[in-house]
């Protein structure tokens, strides 16, 4: 899959934290795509306020008294959830690094509460519409060359709703002053994960 190999290519990039050159490579890349309602992407991103994400994992970190090694964030599986798309929060009495991420399953602790994610509604619709439609079927089977044009922009799209996410992160992450440990971010089932350490 064209994302896969994206987001591999981008990996040495991620961890460096260069996320302005992987959002700049993946739109690069869609913009190379015939046209397609997921070329959406292109114009919109997440509206949240930093200082209200900022303060939400302040209030997780204080709640759990500083006992947290790591805290890790993800979205929901927003592609096959597009009527709400949201972040939820959990921490770590260890940090287990890159090399393999079954750590990230052994949480500690989960904050209970969502927080939903805005901005992004038109291309919510451009989800629900595709899901809502014979589009979403064929997208399953593919074979088609057309429909594999298509598939791969569709991942393209879901890996630059992830960056964003993990940009609304890192511009959060310098107003946080509870948090001093490893903030690492993606969406869920996906292993492409940014961190970011909050400094003040």
């Amino acid at each position: 899959m064209e994302w896969m190999k994206t987001a591999d290519d981008l990996r040495d990039h991620l961890r460096r934290g260069d996320l302005d050159h992987c959002i700049r490579h993946v739109s690069d890349v869609i913009r190379t795509r015939p046209d397609s309602p997921f070329h959406l992407v292109l114009e919109v991103d997440f509206t949240n306020d930093p200082t209200e994400v900022a303060a939400h994992f302040d209030q997780f970190v204080t709640e759990q008294q500083g006992k947290l090694a790591a805290s890790y964030t993800e979205t929901n599986g927003f592609f096959i959830n597009p009527d709400l798309w949201f972040f939820d929060l959990f921490g770590y009495s260890q940090y287990g690094g890159h090399e393999r991420y079954g750590w990230l399953a052994a949480f500690e602790a989960s904050y209970e509460r969502s927080i939903p994610l805005a901005g992004m509604e038109a291309l919510q619709k451009v989800y629900q519409e595709t899901l809502d439609s014979k589009v979403y079927r064929i997208l399953s089977y593919g074979g088609d060359p057309v429909v594999e044009q298509l598939k791969a922009t569709n991942g393209l799209c879901d890996l630059l709703v992830v960056l964003r996410f993990q940009n609304l992160i890192r511009r959060s992450a310098p107003l946080m002053q509870k948090v001093d440990v490893p903030v690492l971010a993606t969406s869920h089932d996906y292993d492409f994960i940014y961190e970011v350490r909050p400094t003040r």
